[in-house]
């Protein structure tokens, strides 16, 4: 109830994204699909971690062997846009979602650039069978905090390549999207150091999969709802960490009332006993003789 009261809430300040999702996975500790589908996937080697919201297994955590992968088809899309929230531990550390197959297929990922760069290529790709077509960029990617990467292809093969609502890159193909069909969806971590293969490479929340690009006012609208998202789940816990210490001073309140009424009814009867023995105590005759 609580989180369809959230996504009214940011339905209501952000306007609505017109196209519902092929297929959404929230992945706080399963691959479940949230859109109706029925296209679970299934996890490998991975773990839970705090999410966006700071709430705990929210998000999948990745290691060197980790994998999640998600039976989405691809075979009869004309359109797609991917749209993931990614953490990562160190400027050292890659990302993929890819989309197998042998020169068919989508990859959407970024990477580090070997040298004294803090820059990474981000890369949108897209195979027909025979070559790969590529909106292809250098950026400064956050480290150790969430950023919202996305990427489009349309039916006439423009692609678009945003980070945080923004534009990032653009590029095109010809033809249009062809997939192989049965290849299922994956989203796996990299690392460039051996030594680190076993520690947190990073952290994939909110990954959503839609049959249509989504224009750059749909990317943005999209971007400042689940931004909306957390923050109104921010500001729904701290109003409960507010309200439960005023909670407990009223319940004690309410205690020490119903102490203080009895302990003056109680009070109030025993004088009204005192003063009824009393009285019927002057009611009786002195004796004359």
């Amino acid at each position: 109830m609580m989180k369809y009261l959230m996504g009214c809430l940011v339905l209501i300040c952000s306007g609505f994204v017109t196209s519902s999702p092929l297929a959404r996975y929230g992945l706080d500790g399963h691959a479940l699909d949230s859109s109706g589908h029925g296209r679970d996937g299934s996890l490998k080697e991975t773990s839970t971690a705090l999410d966006r919201s700071s709430h705990e297994k929210g998000a999948l955590s990745f290691r060197a062997h980790s994998e999640a992968r998600f039976p989405v088809d691809f075979t009869t899309v004309k359109e797609i846009t991917i749209s993931v929230w990614v953490w990562r531990q160190s400027a050292d550390n890659s990302f993929f979602v890819i989309n197998d197959g042998w020169m068919k297929g989508v990859i959407l990922a970024f990477e580090p650039i070997l040298g004294p760069t803090h820059q990474e290529r981000v890369a949108l790709l897209a195979g027909n069978g025979t070559e790969w077509f590529k909106a292809v960029t250098l950026a400064e990617l956050p480290v150790r905090s969430w950023f919202h990467l996305v990427g489009t292809i349309d039916a006439k093969g423009n692609m678009m390549i945003y980070l945080d609502g923004k534009s990032l890159a653009s590029g095109s193909m010809q033809p249009s999207l062809n997939f192989e069909p049965g290849n299922p969806t994956a989203t796996v971590f990299g690392s460039m150091h051996h030594d680190a293969m076993d520690a947190e490479l990073g952290r994939v929340n909110d990954l959503t999969f839609y049959d249509k690009a989504l224009t750059p006012t749909d990317v943005q609208k999209l971007h400042s709802s689940e931004l909306a998202g957390t923050l109104h789940s921010l500001i729904f816990w701290m109003l409960i960490l507010r309200l439960v210490p005023l909670t407990f001073m009223g319940v004690g309140f309410s205690v020490y009332l119903i102490y203080w009424m009895r302990k003056h009814l109680r009070k109030h009867k025993e004088e009204v006993r005192q003063k009824e023995e009393q009285g019927f105590i002057a009611e009786i005759p002195v004796n004359p003789y």
